[in-house]
């Protein structure tokens, strides 16, 4: 009975003959001595050395560019960081200083709402108005220092008046540096 080998071997052999006619030839000439399986055995060796080396070589020259890549980006990633915070401080500073421009021209401000509104300083309301006080959280007459508005019972006091205007002051600031930071203009 033929096994599936032999045939293998006989289809292999038929096509492989000369081949493993010349490999037969030459394992008879290396088993020969022992100094020709011995050279044998050490040229295959150095060989495989070599190509050790060649593959060691290659993943060290990958590493070092990848390594250079890195540091390539780091550095760019460092200088985009610096230039960030620059205009950070840059737009921080601006609006320091629109905030305290503000807060320095608040009493000219003040003047020219008051004048431009029509608003008294220290007016007391008309006579029918205390009587027609249904909110008991408004006084009757102002006190001294609140500038009274056109409106029935509008009264904002001075320390009122800089308190908004120093909120306004540091929301614009805010605002102008929120918008200096994304790249666009801020509002003037």
């Amino acid at each position: 009975m033929i096994s599936i080998a032999m045939i293998v071997w006989r289809v292999l052999g038929g096509v492989f003959a000369p081949a493993l006619g010349v490999l037969g030839t030459i394992a008879k000439w290396l088993f020969a001595s022992p100094a020709r399986l011995l050279i044998a055995l050490c040229l295959i060796l150095a060989a495989w050395g070599v190509w050790e080396h060649c593959r060691a070589s290659k993943a060290i020259a990958a590493a070092q560019s990848c390594a250079a890549a890195r540091k390539s980006d780091l550095a760019a990633a460092m200088e985009a960081t610096a230039k960030a915070e620059t205009n950070y401080r840059s737009a921080s500073h601006a609006a320091s200083l629109s905030y305290q421009a503000g807060q320095a021209d608040a009493g000219r401000r003040f003047a020219a709402y008051s004048a431009g509104h029509s608003l008294r300083p220290g007016a007391p309301p008309p006579a029918a108005q205390p009587t027609q006080n249904p909110d008991p959280d408004l006084p009757a007459i102002p006190p001294a220092e609140t500038v009274v508005a056109g409106l029935d019972r509008v009264w904002i006091s001075g320390a009122d008046w800089r308190a908004c205007d120093a909120d306004y002051d540091i929301a614009h600031a805010s605002y102008v540096l929120v918008h200096g930071l994304d790249g666009q203009e801020g509002a003037r």
